[in-house]
């Protein structure tokens, strides 16, 4: 004997509801048309699966066992349905992320989650491609990407957006400046300082927004001569001159990237933290692109219950 496993969709919400009226709501369809495909699967089976009165409906004996039988059955189809998506997905599968390289590559988790994500996928190609936020933010919206890193300020109408990690903001001051005393330096001591900052055809948002505080405390930016933050720092130390150093979770130690002689002192008053997010369109996406997403929501979490205990 075969039956039309279809029909175990509206028997299983009949079941549950105890109702014709309140089952045909649940699946999307007409009370006639639900008694018909109840009718249909009786009539495959030989047997009547309720015992229907004019106000109310129970399952019958034969019902009740069968009811069993069906929640097995349609767990099972469940199941293959699913295994069936991740096989087709994972065949010659590919995941197009985007990243802006420059600063994203400093975020410490950006790396274990893409480690991690192969490991558990090896047969999805995983691309990068580098940019300002804002462009891959409009690749991600033109369908070119499936997932962006992005930082803050980004424009996030009509995306879907994870907070990741925020940056803490340090003073980088070379050992034999007069801030070097410190144990933190606040945005009035900054008058007269000279500062490196990144040239301004850079246009990174928030980069400009700490300039334009600086420059209102009164201290003296120097432009380096490449866009580049892994040069920022290089180029601070040779002229000897500060420079703004973001520091994510467990990087907050010196010595400071290979310049014992830059010493790092937190800066207060400058909200120029860098916020990374991973962005994706709204609505149901490609097996893959949820894959990705549930694992960042992990790391996201993780970093979330970490910062509550600190």
């Amino acid at each position: 004997m075969s039956i039309d496993v279809r029909l175990l969709k509206p028997f299983l919400a009949t079941a549950e509801k105890l109702s014709f009226t309140k089952a045909a709501d649940e699946i999307g369809v007409s009370q006639p048309r639900l008694s018909l495909l109840i009718k249909k699967l009786e009539d495959q089976l030989g047997f009547a699966l309720f015992v229907r009165a004019p106000h109310h409906v129970q399952l019958s004996r034969e019902g009740g066992q069968f009811l069993d039988y069906a929640k097995e059955i349609d767990g099972a189809l469940k199941h293959f349905d699913r295994s069936v998506w991740d096989l087709r997905a994972n065949i010659r599968a590919r995941l197009r992320i985007g990243s802006p390289m420059s600063t994203t590559v400093r975020y410490p988790d950006r790396f274990e989650i893409l480690d991690q994500f192969a490991a558990r996928h090896p047969a999805i190609r995983l691309r990068m491609e580098g940019g300002y936020s804002n462009h891959l933010v409009e690749r991600l919206r033109q369908g070119k990407l499936d997932l962006t890193f992005a930082m803050v300020p980004f424009e996030p109408a009509g995306l879907v957006a994870l907070p990741l990690e925020s940056s803490q903001i340090f003073l980088a001051i070379p050992s034999e400046h007069p801030l070097a005393d410190c144990r933190q330096v606040t945005l009035e001591q900054m008058a007269g300082v000279k500062v490196a900052v990144m040239p301004a055809f850079s246009g990174t948002s928030y980069l400009l927004h700490s300039n334009t505080v600086l420059q209102r405390a009164g201290a003296v930016l120097i432009e380096a001569y490449e866009p580049q933050h892994n040069m920022l720092l290089h180029f601070a130390a040779r002229k000897r001159i500060c420079v703004i150093v973001h520091k994510w979770r467990g990087q907050m130690q010196e010595p400071n990237q290979g310049y014992p002689d830059m010493v790092l002192r937190p800066l207060i008053g400058v909200d120029a933290s860098m916020h990374v997010h991973l962005l994706k369109l709204p609505g149901p996406q490609p097996a893959p692109v949820e894959w990705f997403w549930k694992l960042a929501q992990q790391f996201a979490s993780r970093e979330a219950s970490e910062m509550a205990h600190s």
